[in-house]
C-alpha cells in the first residue's frame, strides 16, 4: 500500500500546467517536460530572488533611468508639438489647438477611414495565409514540414518596402508581370489587377506579416497536447469541428497577440503606402507623418506631424487596452497534462495534395514571385516584362556598377556600424532587463516591465518621428549622425529583446543562481560566471534577428535620414525616389540575400537555445 501511494505521489507531482500562451519554443523542438518535482521542493513567491544587496538596487536604477530616457522622453516632444503654434526650437510659441480643429474639420475621417482600411485588409490576407500554414504545418503530418517552414521564414528576407516595389512590378496596370500572364489566358483576357490601391496595399501588407504572424502562433500550436484531440475524436466529434472548438479556442491568447502586434505594425508601417498609396493619391497617417516633416517644398511642418503622430498614438494604445484585456483571460486557457506530453499529428490523406496546393500559394505569394521579379528588374537596364527575348539583354552591370561606387560602399560601411554596434547594445539592455524583470521583485520590476514592453505598443513611424522631434530639440549633437539610428533602433526592439532574453532567462532554475550566490560569489560574478554562459545561445540568436530587422529597416532610416548617416533603407528610398528601378532592385537583392544569410543563422541558434 505505501508503494502505491508513494507512485499515485509521484504521477501528481509529475503533472505540469501547460498554457498556449506562454513564450514558445524555438522552431523544430519538441517541448520539454518540466523540471522534476525534486528540483521543486522549495518554490519561491514568484520564482525570483529579492533584490536585497546593492547590486541588485544599482543596476534597477540603471535600468530605470536608461529605459525611461530610451521610451518616454522621446514621447514627450511629439506630445508638446501637438500642442503647440510653432515649434519647440523657435521661441514666442503658444499653446494651441488649431492644428487639431484643421485636422478634424478637413481630412481627419479620410485618413483614418483609409488608415484602417488599410489595416483590416492586411489583417484578414494575413490571418486566411498565416493561421492554416502554422496548423498544416504544426498540426498534420504534411510532408516536407521542414522545407517549407525554412522557405516561411526565408520570406522574411524581403522587407515591407522590397515587397512593395515587387508588387508594383507584378500587378500593376498594363505592363505588370501577372497582368501580362493574365492577359495570355482567354477566360481572363481583359481583367487588370491594380495594386496602387487600398485594397492592394492591405493585401501587400498582409504578405508582408506571415513570417510574423507564424512565428507567433506556430509555437503555441505545438504545445497544445495531442491528448485534447483524441479525447474529442472518441467522443464521435469531426475534425474540422475539434479544430474549431478544441484547438483555436486554447491559442486564442496567441492569436489576440499576433493581431495587436500585426495591427500596430501596419499602422506604423511607412513604406507600403508610400510606394503603392504615393502613386495614386492614396494616403495615410504613417506617410502623412513622413510627408509633413520631409516635405518636397518648403519648410517641414512639425506641429501636423505631431498631430498626426498623437491620433497614431491613441489608436495603438487602444489596441493595447484590447491586447492586455485578452491576455489577462489568457489562464482559462491552462491545461494540465502528465509529463508524457506529445503531439499528436493529423494524417492529411486525400486532402494531402490540397495541402500541398496551398502551402505553394501562399510561398508563392510571400517569397517566390516578389523575389524573381527583384531579380529580374536588377539584371535588366530598363523594366520589362519577364520573357524568354529579355534575356538577350539581362547583364549583371548594375551589380558591377555597385562595387565601383564610392557611394555605395560608404553606405555599406554605415550599415555595418548601425547594425552591430544597435544590436549589441540592444541585446546587452535587453538582457539585463530580461532578468531583473525575471529574477527580482519590486515596484522597480514591475515597472520596467510595463514600460520595457511598451515599445511594442508604438508604431514604427511614430518611434522614428518622436526621436526626430528630441534630438532636433535637446542640446545632443546627435542628429544627423549614425548615433541617431542606433537610439531609434535601441528604442524599437528593446522591448523584442526582453522577451527574447526573459525566455531564456526563464528556462534557467534560479536554484543555479543561489547556490554561486551562497558560496560567496557576488551579484555580478554570478551573472557572468553561471547565468552569462548559459544564455549565450539565446543572446546569440536575438542579437541576429534584430541585426536582420535593423538592415530591412525602411521607415526608421528614411525619416531620420541626412547625407552623412545613409544606411541601406535610407539608399534604397533615394533610389525610389529617383525612380532608378533596377538601383532600387539590385540593391535590394544584396540586401535579401545578406538578411536570409541571418534569418538562417538565427534558425540554428534559436534551436540550439531551446
Amino acid at each position: 500500500m505505501p508503494d502505491k501511494l508513494k507512485q499515485a505521489d509521484r504521477r501528481q507531482s509529475s503533472a505540469v500546467v501547460r498554457s498556449p500562451a506562454g513564450q514558445p519554443p524555438s522552431p523544430d523542438v519538441e517541448p520539454q517536460p518540466s523540471a522534476p518535482a525534486e528540483s521543486r521542493r522549495r518554490p519561491r513567491r514568484g520564482g525570483r530572488s529579492q533584490p536585497t544587496r546593492g547590486g541588485g538596487r544599482l543596476l534597477v536604477i540603471f535600468l530605470l533611468v536608461g529605459v525611461s530616457y530610451l521610451v518616454l522622453v522621446p514621447l514627450a516632444p511629439l506630445l508638446i508639438n501637438a500642442f503647440r503654434d510653432r515649434p519647440l526650437y523657435q521661441a514666442g510659441g503658444e499653446w494651441t489647438i488649431a492644428e487639431w480643429v484643421s485636422l478634424f474639420d478637413g481630412e481627419a475621417l479620410g485618413l483614418l477611414r483609409r488608415s484602417l482600411t488599410f489595416t483590416l485588409v492586411a489583417l484578414v490576407v494575413g490571418f486566411v495565409l498565416s493561421v492554416p500554414t502554422a496548423w498544416l504545418l504544426e498540426r498534420t503530418q504534411i510532408r516536407g514540414a521542414r522545407t517549407w517552414r525554412a522557405l516561411i521564414f526565408a520570406s522574411m528576407a524581403l522587407s515591407p518596402g522590397v515587397m512593395a516595389l515587387a508588387w508594383t512590378l507584378l500587378a500593376r496596370e498594363h505592363n505588370g508581370a501577372l497582368t501580362a500572364l493574365l492577359a495570355s489566358v482567354p477566360v481572363l483576357r481583359g481583367f487588370e489587377p491594380n495594386i496602387h490601391t487600398l485594397t492592394g496595399m492591405g493585401f501587400v501588407g498582409g504578405l508582408v506579416m506571415v513570417p510574423t504572424v507564424y512565428t507567433l502562433i506556430a509555437p503555441n500550436l505545438r504545445t497544445v497536447s495531442g491528448e485534447l484531440e483524441e479525447a474529442s475524436y472518441m467522443s464521435g466529434v469531426s475534425p474540422l469541428r475539434t479544430i474549431m472548438t478544441v484547438i483555436l479556442p486554447l491559442v486564442r491568447p496567441a492569436l489576440a497577440g499576433a493581431l495587436m502586434i500585426m495591427a500596430i505594425t501596419i499602422l506604423g508601417t511607412f513604406e507600403i503606402p508610400a510606394i503603392l498609396g504615393g502613386t495614386s493619391g492614396i494616403s495615410v497617417f504613417a506617410n502623412r507623418i513622413y510627408d509633413e516633416l520631409h516635405p518636397p517644398f518648403g519648410l517641414a511642418n512639425h506641429n501636423a506631424a505631431a498631430v498626426f503622430g498623437t491620433v497614431l498614438l491613441l489608436l495603438a494604445v487602444g489596441l493595447v487596452i484590447l491586447y492586455y484585456k485578452s491576455h489577462n483571460q489568457a489562464h482559462k486557457y491552462a491545461v494540465v497534462v502528465g509529463r508524457s506530453y506529445r503531439r499528436r499529428l493529423m494524417p492529411l490523406k486525400k486532402w494531402e495534395i490540397l495541402a500541398q496546393l496551398f502551402l505553394v500559394i501562399v510561398i508563392s505569394l510571400v517569397l517566390v514571385l516578389p523575389g524573381a521579379i527583384m531579380v529580374w528588374t536588377s539584371l535588366q537596364p530598363f523594366y520589362s516584362v519577364p520573357s524568354i527575348a529579355g534575356l538577350e539583354t539581362a547583364s549583371l552591370d548594375a551589380y558591377r556598377g555597385l562595387a565601383g561606387s564610392g557611394r555605395f560602399r560608404q553606405m555599406l560601411g554605415n550599415t555595418a556600424i548601425v547594425t552591430v554596434v544597435g544590436a549589441t547594445l540592444t541585446m546587452g539592455l535587453g538582457m539585463l532587463l530580461g532578468w531583473t524583470v525575471t529574477r527580482l521583485r519590486g515596484a522597480g520590476a514591475r515597472y520596467l516591465n510595463v514600460v520595457g514592453f511598451l515599445p511594442v505598443g508604438i508604431p514604427t513611424v511614430l518611434i522614428a518621428a518622436a526621436v526626430f522631434f528630441t534630438y532636433l530639440y535637446v542640446p545632443i549633437p546627435i542628429f544627423g549622425t549614425l548615433a541617431i539610428l542606433i537610439v531609434a533602433y535601441m528604442t524599437k526592439f528593446l522591448a523584442y529583446a526582453m522577451i527574447m532574453m526573459r525566455t531564456g532567462i526563464g528556462q534557467i532554475h534560479s536554484d543555479l543562481e543561489e547556490a554561486s550566490r551562497m558560496s560567496g560569489v557576488g551579484l555580478a560574478g554570478t551573472f557572468f560566471r553561471v547565468t552569462g554562459p548559459l544564455i549565450v545561445p539565446a543572446l546569440a540568436a536575438g542579437w541576429m534577428w534584430v541585426a536582420a530587422h535593423v538592415v530591412r529597416d525602411m521607415t526608421i532610416a528614411p525619416m531620420l535620414q541626412t547625407s552623412g548617416n545613409q544606411v541601406m533603407g535610407s539608399y534604397l528610398w533615394q533610389r525610389w525616389l529617383e525612380g532608378n528601378l533596377q538601383g532600387f532592385s539590385t540593391v535590394a537583392v544584396l540586401m535579401a540575400i545578406s538578411i536570409f544569410v541571418f534569418v538562417l543563422i538565427w534558425q540554428r541558434l534559436a534551436r540550439g537555445a531551446s
